[in-house]
């Protein structure tokens, strides 16, 4: 299951509704008028100056205008100590002038007979002023108009959750989840009729918990219920509540709720909980901006008593959640939405797929070769398969499409142009025949569905497993795994000596990793026995040097263990190398026809031991 868990031909996406459209509209509206004032104003501006400035004269000159005659009147602005004068074509002049100058100005004025007026104010014309002061006022007004609505937009002023009027998907869209879809059709139950449980007395959940990791389909399913009982659908996200601004978050939730109380029947359903629901009561998690909006969630989710309203919301932390908002009468119940089953992926494998034109094409086998994957990533794997087969020219999706995309998605792209030296490449094949032909005769190791010596990603090449769904490791087969894992160091030995490679580092990772885990979690080692070592033990003391030393003691027994595999199959693992150096990738199919070739040709099969 994932978010995009549908059919490949879904329903058409349901449209925005009116009001998110117009408040979108209304800001984008907004900013532009906000926009054309800025330039309106700076014409003003350019206009104001442009008509009200005089024409700046020295003091000199100024005066020498006065005194022939060129003067009508003369204004003093002995604050500034700024003298204009209009000239007798009607242009206007200034110039300042130091302080106490302003007598002789005065005098040559009153020779000359021009009319003086000295005043006390402000050197700015009455119009540009005014021009300056609407000017002001209409950026003002502008300015207060965007804000607003960008308020509105951003829930300052309160939000709308993302409205769907009834989605268009069912149960039936969602595939290997047939426990989880049988629970949830209690609360399609109630929607539909909630007379059938309030006439017994029998009060219906008021919120349901979708508890999983990332793309196991728990936004689908909550979209399925709603299209199921034919309800409107309230999306929101918890990430939505959250914002520096103190008080924003409760509003938010208070407007949330209240436009999904104006229907009768309606799913609220909230992503991503854990973003407003952390557990209160201090330390480096807790604030107070979110601790108010926890509580009125809180309140809000009270107030659903007598409405037909029923909340939704996924997380994949549900440790982190306060213990009030998972109590009963609030969130009643959790359901866990985890990566499918085998007959779950191949499910959505057959819901992908849908009406795309294939070929033959295993679906279980695909699923057999994909344990652990979501729906999310088995959404990718089809859409891998398909791009193969569009680079191809394909007009169908057959087995090799989707064996590469399985591999895309595992191992990650193959790096064909990446030039490799014959050299290398021989010591790769070497390498990755010892991994495939130890997992192929280890009894308890799982089968290999492919090995490969084209470089993908940070690897020069690679083998990978069928895998399995099995829920428990059983000892011999973690010991399988490091055996597996070692085969590569034990080919590189056999065929070079003592010059082998830095290529198994990554091998010697994973293996310790494991080797640690069955020491100190699983009690698969002798040397330390049926205990559990806490993390903090594992690094200095007594009991760390006992744990590295059994951590040694099984990559080495795992090492020549790998060494006796391929000392005694030595013709098969020949044969798979030669075989890599001419194909660079062979599959489950290849591999088992040069086990099949070789046992004709030394007369027996090679087994393990």
């Amino acid at each position: 299951m994932s978010h995009d868990q549908q059919r490949p031909a879904p329903r058409p996406a349901p449209r925005r509704t009116t009001s998110a459209w117009l408040q979108e509209t209304r800001t984008r509206v907004a900013a532009g008028v906000f926009t054309a004032l800025v330039v309106m104003s700076l014409a003003v501006f350019a206009i104001a100056d442009a008509d009200s400035g005089p024409v700046t004269l020295s003091l000199s000159e100024l005066d020498e205008r006065i005194i022939v005659g060129e003067a009508v009147t003369l204004t003093l602005q002995d604050r500034v100590h700024t003298a204009t004068v209009e000239l007798t074509d009607g242009t206007l002049a200034e110039s300042s002038y130091p302080e106490g100058f302003s007598a002789a100005l005065v005098e040559s004025a009153l020779a000359a007979d021009v009319e003086v007026t000295v005043e006390r104010g402000s050197a700015m014309p009455p119009g540009a002023l005014v021009a300056r002061l609407g000017v002001f006022g209409v950026l003002g007004l502008g300015l207060f108009l965007l804000l607003r609505a960008r308020l509105r937009s951003t829930g300052m002023l309160g939000s709308r959750p993302r409205q769907v009027t009834s989605p268009a998907t069912r149960f039936a869209d969602v595939g290997g989840a047939e426990e989880i879809t049988d629970e949830l059709r209690e609360v399609v139950a109630y929607l539909r009729d909630p007379d059938q449980f309030s006439h017994l007395g029998a009060r219906a959940p008021k919120g349901v918990l979708l508890v999983g990791p990332p793309g196991t389909g728990k936004t689908l399913l909550a979209r399925a219920v709603a299209g199921e009982a034919d309800v409107p659908f309230f999306s929101l996200s918890g990430s939505d509540f959250i914002e520096k601004f103190v008080g924003v978050g409760a509003s938010r939730v208070r407007g949330a709720f209240t436009e999904a109380r104006k229907s009768a029947r309606a799913i609220v359903f909230i992503d991503e909980l854990d973003a407003i629901g952390k557990s209160r009561g201090g330390g480096l998690t807790s604030n107070d901006e979110r601790d108010n909006t926890l509580n009125q969630l809180l309140v809000e989710m009270d107030g659903f008593a007598e409405s037909q309203i029923v909340v939704l919301a996924a997380t994949n932390r549900p440790d982190t959640l306060d213990t009030a908002l998972i109590r009963p009468g609030r969130f009643d119940r959790q359901v866990s939405v985890g990566p499918p089953d085998r007959a779950g992926r191949e499910a959505i494998l057959r819901l992908h797929f849908g009406d795309r034109p294939l070929g033959a094409i295993d679906l279980a086998e695909a699923a057999r070769r994909t344990p652990g994957f979501t729906g999310a990533d088995l959404a990718n794997l089809v859409n891998q398969a398909a791009l193969a087969a569009g680079r191809d020219a394909a007009t169908r999706i057959d087995q090799r499409h989707v064996d590469a995309a399985i591999a895309t998605v595992m191992l990650g792209p193959e790096r064909r142009s990446l030039e490799v030296l014959q050299r290398d490449r021989e010591i790769t094949a070497w390498h990755e025949a010892g991994h495939a032909v130890a997992a192929f005769l280890e009894p308890h190791a799982m089968d290999p569905a492919g090995v490969s010596i084209v470089p993908r990603g940070h690897a020069g090449g690679v083998t990978w497993m069928t895998g399995d769904d099995h829920q428990f490791l059983l000892a011999p087969q973690a010991r399988a795994q490091l055996v597996v894992a070692m085969a590569g160091r034990a080919a590189e030995e056999l065929v070079y000596g003592a010059a082998y490679t830095q290529g198994a580092s990554g091998d010697l990772r994973s293996a310790t990793g494991l080797a640690t885990r069955m020491a100190a979690e699983f009690g698969m080692s002798e040397l330390v026995g049926p205990v559990f070592i806490h993390e903090d033990d594992r690094r200095l003391g007594e009991t760390a040097d006992v744990l590295r030393r059994a951590v040694r003691e099984l990559l080495v027994a795992a090492l020549e263990g790998a060494r006796e595999l391929l000392i005694g199959n030595r013709v098969l693992l020949d044969a798979v190398a030669e075989e890599l150096l001419q194909h660079e990738t062979l599959n489950a199919a290849a591999l088992r026809g040069i086990v099949d070739r070789v046992d004709r040709v030394d007369g027996r099969r090679p087994l393990a031991g």
